[in-house]
């Protein structure tokens, strides 16, 4: 009886340690998580990275990826993140490729990827490598750039075979290769944008600190100014809810002296969207500066005077982008509940799930899960045992 007893409560014990992990790792919250940040969720502790690199953010958007051959065969295949180094070459590359019916618009995802068991025959016939970015849609153009033996970069054309899946066919596939998905746009689609938030403004004035009138004169901007413009308002501004860009131009000021510049010169920007109440924040790129690099991009405060109009303070002309942002922490949830029903416990997990060290792999198994089935179903052996 004793002994009987003492089997129970060794198989409760260990069905309980067992499926917490499970409701861990199979809850909807941790899934998500999973899927966001690419995290390990089975259990343990999990720390949280200070201003991940844009190469390191490009790696977590990766939830899973895949190598199949032609005839259907899977292959082992693990990614891991970039180097800065090797991320912002391989992005510079996407970004003055030649140009076709297609140009950069961004970098997606980035990761370094092996395929372990690979043969040439195989390779001669073209490696299908997938990768899962659940945000890919089917009417969507993408690009794979990859880092050849010469360290130069090559172009492959992607296809989205189904939602949330970027596919490209490889005949190159050393360890460790340099993959970059980018998402393409059409030439034209691209002109019509840019010319789209030049239009949005419907007029522009500007008066020195002394109150003098200024003429204005704008332009629209280039692709390429407008395509960086873009990053750098995803990258600057990942912690919003939202980050909209409703204008963009290049802008100058005719007969201004550097004195009147040093002091500061008013812009007011007619833009029908414009609400007050509302935050806004305007990008402006100074003269000579290289619109590659986000830093080059200052962020000036917008004040909204009224509906429909809006003042910045300039010291320096040319590109502007003006962008509307939504703070994430809008109050909709609370601290211990909310409308989604996830526990305190839950949110925190997901706040603090980030990459995790492992890489990843083309394919995961429910361990976890599987042992807290074996160890309940001992439990309720040996109870039935007890009974007789």
């Amino acid at each position: 009886m004793k002994k009987s007893a003492k089997i129970i409560s060794f198989a409760l014990a260990m069905a309980l340690v067992f499926g917490m992990t499970l409701n861990v790792s199979q809850s909807p919250v941790a899934k998500a998580a999973e899927t966001v940040s690419g995290g390990d969720v089975s259990g343990g502790d999990v720390t949280t990275p200070e201003d991940p690199s844009e190469a390191e953010e490009m790696y977590n958007v990766l939830a899973e990826i895949g190598a199949d051959t032609i005839d259907g065969a899977r292959l082992s295949i693990t990614a891991l993140p970039l180097s800065d180094e090797v991320y912002a070459a391989g992005k510079n590359a996407a970004m003055n490729a030649p140009v076709t019916d297609l140009k950069y618009e961004s970098v997606v995802c980035a990761a370094s990827v092996t395929v372990s068991d690979v043969t040439e025959q195989q390779l001669s016939q073209g490696v299908f490598v997938t990768f899962f970015l659940p945000s890919a849609k089917e009417s969507e153009s993408y690009a794979m750039f990859y880092q050849n033996s010469n360290g130069g970069w090559k172009q492959l054309a992607a296809a989205v075979p189904a939602e949330g899946y970027v596919s490209a066919v490889f005949t190159y596939l050393p360890a460790d290769l340099p993959v970059l998905v980018v998402k393409m746009t059409s030439a034209t689609t691209q002109e019509a944008e840019v010319s789209q938030m030049y239009n949005a403004v419907e007029s522009i004035t500007a008066v020195a600190a002394d109150g003098t009138p200024l003429t204005v004169t704008s332009s629209e901007l280039s692709i390429e100014k407008y395509t960086e413009a873009k990053n750098t308002v995803s990258n600057a501004f990942a912690n919003e809810q939202s980050r909209t860009i409703l204008a963009a131009m290049d802008v100058e000021v005719a007969g201004v002296t550097s004195e009147q510049l040093a002091q500061g010169i008013r812009v007011t920007l007619q833009i029908p969207s414009v609400k007050a109440g509302n935050r806004y924040v305007v990008l402006h790129l100074p003269d000579g500066k290289e619109p590659t690099v986000p830093e080059n991009w200052e962020h000036l405060t917008a004040t909204v005077t009224q509906d429909g109009y809006m003042t910045v303070t300039f010291t320096s002309f040319s590109p502007i982008v003006v962008v509307e942002l939504s703070d994430t922490d809008s109050g909709e949830t609370g601290s211990g509940s909310s409308d989604t029903g996830n526990s305190g416990a839950e949110a925190a997990a997901v706040s603090t799930i980030t990459t995790a060290v492992s890489p990843k792999t083309g394919e995961m198994l429910p361990i976890a899960g599987i042992m807290a089935v074996i160890f309940l179903a001992g439990a309720l052996f040996c109870a039935r045992k007890l009974k007789r």
